[in-house]
């Protein structure tokens, strides 16, 4: 009984697999079947003698169920190890790992190169945080440049959209659309006001008729429209516009 404490004991010492299937191969051999009984059934393509050390020094021969019941492993792992080492195959580990990286590199190097090929410009007025973002043209968006790109390699290196957008997503600061330039925030924040104001006053308008600025209720909205209409009085007349445009161009701050 505590030859077979030890001989399990020696074997879970061993921690990692491989030293395991070392194990394994010191105390077995394998062979060739010397005969095969009937031709029509499966027969085994492999004999193996099983053995085991005892306190005495000495190799004790033992048949299949005890060996795997003794180290605690299965048949299967056994015949596996013997079949690979009679083939010339030492054991290694096979087990987990990346398994996909090797075959994505070729198709990440070909998306890099693709984008990469496309032109970009950067913003001109932006804080340094943001000076590495690129912008592509309007017209474009990942789904376009997806199909572009399958459209542009051979099969082996095409991807799915959803591989593309993951790759372009995570390696790159890239926006759609070009930027604008010696635009100050002012502008842009009376740009967007005065289209705001002209949008809630044709969706007033419909619902509540041409006479919804007589409504006291929608005295909220009629003052907000006439204040956004104030500071655009005249299309032409960009005296406003210039006028605040040169004290906000002399601070970078509000420069966008």
């Amino acid at each position: 009984m505590h030859d077979l404490l030890a001989i399990h004991r020696d074997f879970y010492n061993k921690k990692d697999k491989l030293s395991q299937d070392t194990y394994i191969l010191k105390w077995c051999n394998s062979a060739d079947p010397k005969r095969h009984r009937n031709t029509t059934q499966v027969t085994k393509s492999i004999s193996i003698e099983y053995r085991l050390p005892t306190v005495n020094g000495e190799n004790l021969r033992v048949c299949r169920a005890a060996f795997c019941c003794i180290i605690g492993v299965k048949k299967d792992r056994i015949q596996g190890i013997m079949k690979r080492f009679q083939m010339g195959k030492i054991p290694q580990e096979n087990r987990g790992g990346d398994r996909v990286k090797g075959k994505n590199e070729a198709k990440k190097n070909a998306i890099a190169n693709f984008i990469q090929s496309i032109k970009s410009v950067e913003s001109h007025y932006c804080r340094s945080s943001v000076s590495a973002r690129t912008y592509l043209p309007c017209d474009l968006n990942i789904k376009r440049l997806a199909k572009m790109y399958n459209n542009s390699i051979s099969d082996v290196l095409k991807v799915k959209e959803s591989y593309f957008r993951h790759y372009f997503n995570t390696n790159y600061n890239i926006g759609f659309g070009t930027p604008k330039s010696d635009v100050c925030s002012e502008c842009l924040r009376v740009e967007l006001a005065i289209k705001k104001a002209a949008s809630v006053a044709k969706l007033l308008q419909t619902h509540f008729g041409d006479k919804w600025m007589e409504n006291e209720k929608l005295k909220f909205y009629k003052n907000a429209v006439e204040n956004s209409t104030q500071e655009n009085q005249d299309p032409n007349d960009d005296s406003y516009h210039e006028e605040s445009c040169s004290q906000l161009e002399k601070n970078d701050e509000f420069r966008v």
